[in-house]
């Protein structure tokens, strides 16, 4: 069957924030599955930018008055998390803002470093008097979905650090409907709108989940009739006592660039990898599908799965 695949923009949208995508003809009853699991998927797994928390000079937590500041300090948070930025080739950078003076400081007013980009620099960040002097520090990280402020906790950060809630998804809108299709009443359109917040384009999204969901997919591809086997509990606990759950992830006989791309993400014994999602796994540096793939297949060759994806409820 040949399906037609299209993007459009609508009038006095940014393409670069909205696009419409209409897939058609499907089967009947087609448009709804694909159409719901895509927005499942695009709303909590496409990756993002967010400020995970701040270094304010001379501010101990988040309720300090800071002199000279019209905002109090919840208020500068709140704005603080609406940048958006964009980390070109990194995962981690450190911001800056140093203002004195009376001045409506914006995110234009950033430091940046290399790599990293401002999406909306018009943006409010707070309104200073002529006595204020200020000097913050804001931690940049990549994620997925919403990450609340005591999971975003890292030792190397300074004590001081006032952590934040991080909605790291840079999609703020996914919706999909169905039609019927024109020429053939046995047949249906899906319309999809994305909506973005500049820092990736909806196609780029609408990739990305699309892709994440064919490497979720791609597991039942590989499933495997095992013959049930009756044990009485002296068999459970020989075999508990053996299990390989503790050991390093190097028995699994993995190769080499899988095993490397475990190491450099800390993960050194089975459990820590079982304790993982296959979406975290696929989060993990230079992790690709082959990789993915293979890492799943050693552990089902030895009886154990990742842990299973928490479903995010709809929004």
């Amino acid at each position: 069957m040949d399906w037609n695949f299209s993007q459009y923009l609508l009038e006095g949208e940014n393409e670069n924030e909205f696009s419409r995508f209409v897939l058609e003809p499907l089967p009947m009853g087609m448009g709804n599955l694909i159409g719901n699991a895509v927005r499942r998927v695009i709303l909590s797994s496409v990756p993002g930018t967010a400020i995970i928390g701040m270094n304010f000079e001379g501010i101990v937590h988040e309720f300090t008055t800071v002199e000279g500041m019209y905002e109090d300090m919840p208020d500068f948070v709140l704005n603080a998390r609406e940048i958006i930025f964009r980390l070109n080739g990194i995962n981690a950078a450190t911001v800056r803002l140093e203002v004195k003076g009376e001045k409506e400081v914006k995110a234009s007013d950033l430091i940046l470093p290399t790599g990293v980009e401002v999406i909306n620099p018009n943006h409010h960040i707070c309104s200073l008097g002529a006595e204020a002097d200020i000097n913050v520090e804001f931690y940049i990280r990549v994620g997925r979905g919403f990450v609340p402020e005591e999971k975003n906790v890292e030792d190397e950060l300074p004590i001081t650090t006032i952590y934040m809630n991080s909605n790291f998804s840079p999609v703020r809108k996914a919706t999909y409907r169905v039609e019927k299709y024109e020429d053939d009443n046995n047949m249906e359109r899906l319309i999809m709108d994305i909506r973005t917040n500049g820092s990736v384009n909806p196609s780029q999204a609408l990739k990305v989940s699309t892709v994440y969901l064919d490497k979720v997919l791609s597991v039942l591809e590989n499933v495997e009739l095992k013959e049930k086997v009756e044990e009485n509990k002296n068999n459970k606990e020989e075999i508990a006592s053996n299990s390989i759950i503790d050991k390093s992830v190097s028995e699994l006989g993995l190769s080499r660039r899988a095993g490397n791309c475990l190491r450099s993400g800390n993960i050194n014994k089975i459990s820590d990898l079982t304790n993982l999602s296959i979406g975290e796994l696929m989060c993990l540096k230079n992790l690709g599908k082959k990789s993915c793939d293979e890492i799943v297949e050693k552990l089902h060759e030895n009886g154990l799965t990742l842990r299973e994806e928490k479903s995010s409820g709809e929004e």
